[in-house]
């Protein structure tokens, strides 16, 4: 008898009403964060999700093929399979991994960043040795943080800087770094799933 997971009902979430296809990323999405292993099924199944293959039927085929008839890439036991995925759907992410004490993985987004927006602005503070910048000052006034004061090029012939926001994070495996939130009843099985695990899950909310 076979152990591989059996996912219960198959979409192309491409060709499917959104009702079908909510069922099919929580089906994958519960079956990769259980998953104890590389899985070829699961690997069509994501490769069906990013477009490299036209249908899930594929998942049954011993040498399951993507659309191009190369193989259907190893996402679950491959890191450089699920990175170069992560790279073509996300091309400015940066992938992080870590493997102790629990393995997880972590997909970050460059900010946008907007060198005109006075948020990002830091202004000399005149007297400080090591030279200290200061947040612009701001009012909250018509429903919304404005600017309150002008911002020169230079204070004392200290160049006002601009400071971009930090990466944003798209999303994790195990545990938000933030707030110590689990995703995951357990650490995934290794460093491929751990990035396939916040990939998937960050696909999913972008398409709901």
């Amino acid at each position: 008898m076979s152990m591989e997971p059996e996912l219960s009902g198959r979409y192309d979430p491409t060709d499917i009403p959104k009702s079908k296809e909510r069922l099919f990323y929580d089906g994958l999405l519960k079956h990769l964060v259980d998953a104890s292993g590389p899985d070829r099924k699961l690997d069509v199944d994501l490769a069906v999700v990013l477009g490299l293959v036209a249908d899930s039927d594929e998942r049954d085929s011993p040498d399951a093929k993507c659309k191009d008839g190369s193989p259907v890439p190893r996402f679950t036991e491959r890191r450089e399979d699920i990175e170069a995925a992560i790279l073509r759907t996300l091309p400015d992410a940066t992938c992080a991994v870590q493997e102790e004490p629990n393995i997880d993985g972590v997909i970050w987004l460059p900010p946008a960043f907007d060198e005109t927006n006075w948020r990002w602005a830091r202004i000399p503070i005149p007297g400080t040795d090591p030279q200290e910048y200061r947040e612009p000052e701001s009012k909250y006034e018509d429903g919304e943080w404005q600017l309150a004061e002008e911002i020169t090029e230079s204070v004392d012939g200290v160049p006002t800087m601009r400071e971009p926001p930090e990466p944003a994070m798209w999303g994790c495996a195990y545990g938000d770094p933030y707030d110590h939130f689990y995703w995951m009843g357990h650490p995934p099985a290794n460093v491929a799933i751990a990035l396939a695990s916040p990939l998937l899950r960050g696909m999913d909310e972008e398409a709901m």
